[in-house]
C-alpha cells in the first residue's frame, strides 16, 4: 500500500490547491492559529464541547471547510496505519473520522467529490464510502461529477449513483442525466457504470420508462462490455417491454459470433418472460408471438 504522504499528495493537495498552494488544513498543528488549534484538541477530546463547537461550524462554512480538510486527513492517517476497528472493537479514528464527515455533510460532500479524480485508487474509493453514507444530501455533487473532466471521476459517480436513494421530484431529471452519460460518454467504461447506476435506480422508481429508454440506447453501443451490462440492467430492471431490443441484441450477437453477448440476452430474456428455457431467436419470436399481451402491462404506454 502507498504511503499516507503519496495519498495525500495524489488526493488532497492536487485537487483542493489551486496553483499550488499548501492548504490550511496542512499546517502543523504547532503554527496554527490558537482557535485552530483549540479546535482539534476539542475534536480529539470529544464530547459535549466538540458537540456544540461542530453545531457552531455549521454557520461557518470556511471554518467547517478546513475542519473537513482536517477529517479527510484524519481519515486517511487511520486508514494508512491500518487503524480500523475490528468486529466487537469500539469505534477507532477511521471510523470518528468518516462519522463527522457524514455529520458535517453540508461541507464535506463538495470536499469528497472533489477526491473522486485522486490517481491513488484507495482515495476515491473511501470518499465513495463516505458519500454513500451520506446518502440523499450527497447525490447533486455526485451528480454533477458525471461532467467531471477526469473519466475516473465519471465513473466513481456514476457507480455511487447505483447506491445512493430516490430523490423524489427530481429523481426524473437524475435518470435522464444518467441515460446522457449512457448514450454520450466518450470512455466505455463510464457508460457501462452509468448503466449499471440507471438500472438499479430505474428499479426503485415509479416507472421504468426513463431507464428503459437509455438502456435500450445502450444494448447497440459499440462497445460488447456496456451492451452486456445494458442487458443485464433491464432484466434487473423487470420491464417485459425491453424483451423486443433485448430479441434484436440475440440476433446480432449469434451473427457476430459473440457468445458472451448471446448469453446475456438469454438471460435477460428468461428473466423478463419468467422463463427458464432457452431458446433460439426464432423459438424466442413465437414465444413472444404468443405471450407479449400477457406480459405487458396495458395500462402504461409502451412505445417500444
Amino acid at each position: 500500500m502507498r504511503t499516507f504522504a503519496s495519498l495525500l499528495l495524489t488526493g488532497l493537495v492536487s485537487c483542493t490547491s489551486p496553483g499550488g498552494t499548501t492548504p490550511r488544513s496542512l499546517t502543523p498543528i504547532s503554527e496554527m492559529p490558537q482557535e485552530d488549534r483549540e479546535l482539534l484538541l476539542a475534536y480529539g477530546r470529544g464530547g459535549a464541547q466538540w458537540a456544540r463547537l461542530r453545531e457552531e461550524l455549521v454557520e461557518d462554512p470556511d471554518r467547517a471547510r478546513w475542519m473537513c480538510e482536517n477529517l479527510v486527513l484524519e481519515l486517511f492517517r487511520a486508514y494508512d496505519r491500518s487503524r480500523l476497528a475490528g468486529i466487537g472493537d469500539e469505534r477507532g479514528p477511521f471510523e470518528r473520522a468518516r462519522a463527522e464527515l457524514v455529520l458535517l455533510h453540508d461541507h464535506s460532500v463538495v470536499l469528497l467529490v472533489e477526491l473522486l479524480s485522486a490517481r491513488d485508487g484507495v482515495v476515491p474509493v473511501v470518499c465513495a464510502d463516505v458519500l454513500t453514507r451520506i446518502g440523499e444530501p450527497a447525490v447533486p455533487e455526485v451528480a454533477a461529477a458525471l461532467g467531471h473532466p477526469d473519466p475516473r471521476a465519471r465513473r466513481m459517480a456514476a457507480e455511487i449513483l447505483g447506491s445512493l436513494p430516490n430523490v423524489g421530484r427530481e429523481e426524473d431529471d437524475l435518470q435522464v442525466r444518467l441515460a446522457e452519460v449512457v448514450a454520450g460518454d466518450p470512455e466505455w467504461i463510464v457508460r457501462a457504470q452509468a448503466v449499471r447506476a440507471l438500472g438499479l435506480r430505474g428499479a426503485n422508481h415509479r416507472t421504468p420508462l426513463i431507464a428503459r429508454r437509455g438502456l435500450l440506447t445502450a444494448l447497440v453501443d459499440e462497445d460488447p462490455a456496456v451492451r452486456r451490462e445494458a442487458a443485464a440492467a433491464l432484466a434487473g430492471l423487470g420491464d417485459p417491454a425491453a424483451v423486443p431490443a433485448l430479441l434484436n441484441y440475440l440476433e446480432r450477437s449469434v451473427r457476430a459470433l459473440d457468445p458472451r453477448g448471446r448469453d446475456a440476452a438469454q438471460a435477460a430474456l428468461e428473466v423478463l418472460t419468467g422463463t427458464d428455457e432457452r431458446r433460439d431467436s426464432r423459438g424466442w419470436r413465437e414465444f413472444w408471438r404468443e405471450h407479449a399481451a400477457e406480459l405487458l402491462d396495458p395500462a402504461e404506454d409502451r412505445p417500444y
